[in-house]
């Protein structure tokens, strides 16, 4: 792609978001929330002069990875003003009423006009941008008003186009970057190919911050008393494909040893009572608060509550989790703090944690039913379990420190 396509990109991108926002809500907001951006911009910065870092994250599942760095910036740097700007309303929508960033909206549209207003408007004094956001006319308007600009959190794969012969473009908005922060030694090797020489290995900011809400444990006592004795394999964001794929063998899985805790992706009552239309075996429901005999004698439990995942984990012996058979797999790191051994579907190639814990030993894809039996045959074994436990605990450990090592590579 050269410059001039890049453009024309943009204008068919963005009239194509303007006509949708008559049709379809989250284009709507997409291009509502952008209006009057400029003046809104400076009317908070004429309030609130001082240094500013600007952060950037394309939505919600960046935004974790960037969350760390402003927390241990709002720690230690309590003077500065942190600025956290998202591409997609899910991200904004979710985290507009974050208590750690002084300011929060939507990257105003990508262009050569609308980057340089956009900087002058909120002069920071450096930019962080977080995993994969690359916007040629923003990255071009920091490289020029000299402004540091770090990508943190970034991973690559050698198929990306940045690593083909035509993706020069795409090269060249890298080397905007002052300095790249990639997740491992494979993602630092691949940029050296291509002449990326300003790089760190730092890791992934989520594992501190997954390590530490699983050393804050908080007691739940219906999933305590849903356990018991039992062991409990914990389904994590499932969707209907991978509840077929836990409820194919119920009655062998989950009436004796193991029990099952079902965290669907979607918690709204209807997807709910239809996943409980399907359990062959005794269930409860975690927000219809049930008796203790009920939740002793269910042997499925569906935590259909927001916000409660990551800590639940502390109950479970092993999890499963969800999305793998979709657009991708979800959280992996939350269970992996808390020591439990992993599986999902088959498209986890992009979630560099994934990959490695596979590598590692502490974490298993599968595609079918039949492959999932022969997971939880394996693991109900102790010493089997156990094994694999001591690899995800290890890679925890072994990961730790990357909110510390960005936050040393940050201009004084």
């Amino acid at each position: 792609m050269s410059k001039g396509l890049y453009w024309l990109f943009l204008q068919v991108y963005h009239a194509g978001l303007w006509i949708a926002a008559w049709f379809h809500p989250k284009a709507k907001a997409w291009v509502e929330g952008r209006r009057g951006w400029r003046a809104d911009l400076r009317n908070w910065r004429a309030e609130h002069p001082g240094q500013l870092i600007w952060m950037h994250c394309a939505s919600l599942g960046e935004f974790e990875q960037g969350r760390p760095i402003l927390e241990a910036l709002r720690a230690t740097r309590p003077d500065l003003k942190l600025v956290l700007t998202f591409f997609s309303p899910s991200g904004y929508e979710q985290r507009k009423d974050y208590q750690s960033a002084d300011y929060i909206t939507y990257l105003p549209p990508d262009g050569p006009g609308r980057a340089r207003q956009w900087l002058r408007e909120l002069e920071p004094a450096a930019a962080i941008f977080v995993k994969y956001e690359f916007w040629y006319y923003h990255l071009q308007a920091l490289g020029r008003a000299d402004i540091p600009t770090l990508l943190i959190a970034a991973s690559f794969r050698p198929g990306q186009v940045f690593f083909r012969w035509y993706g020069g473009f795409f090269r060249n908005m890298l080397r905007h970057f002052t300095h790249l922060f990639v997740q491992q030694p494979i993602h630092q090797e691949l940029l050296r190919s291509i002449g990326i020489e300003a790089v760190t290995v730092a890791g992934d900011p989520r594992v501190d911050r997954v390590a530490t809400i699983a050393e804050e444990q908080v007691d739940f006592p219906l999933i305590d008393t849903f356990r018991g004795e039992a062991l409990v394999w914990i389904a994590g964001s499932s969707w209907p494909p991978d509840d077929a794929i836990l409820l194919a063998r119920a009655a062998e899985h989950w009436t004796e040893d193991w029990k099952l805790i079902i965290a669907p992706h979607d918690i709204s009552d209807r997807s709910v009572r239809q996943l409980a239309a399907r359990l062959p075996l005794p269930y409860c429901r975690y927000s219809q608060a049930p008796d203790a005999d009920t939740l002793r004698q269910s042997r499925i439990l569906i935590l259909d509550t927001m916000g409660m995942l990551s800590q639940i984990y502390q109950y479970g012996d092993a999890a499963y989790i969800g999305g793998g058979f979709g657009a991708g797999i979800h959280n992996t790191l939350e269970p992996a703090a808390h020591g439990l051994p992993v599986v999902f579907g088959p498209r986890y190639q992009k979630f560099p944690e994934a990959v490695e814990l596979i590598r590692r030993g502490g974490a298993q894809s599968l595609r079918s039913a039949g492959e999932f039996h022969a997971i939880w045959v394996n693991w109900s074994r102790p010493t089997q379990r156990q094994a694999a436990s001591e690899q995800v605990t290890a890679y925890i450990r072994d990961n730790r420190g990357a909110t510390q090592r960005i936050l040393d590579g940050l201009p004084g």
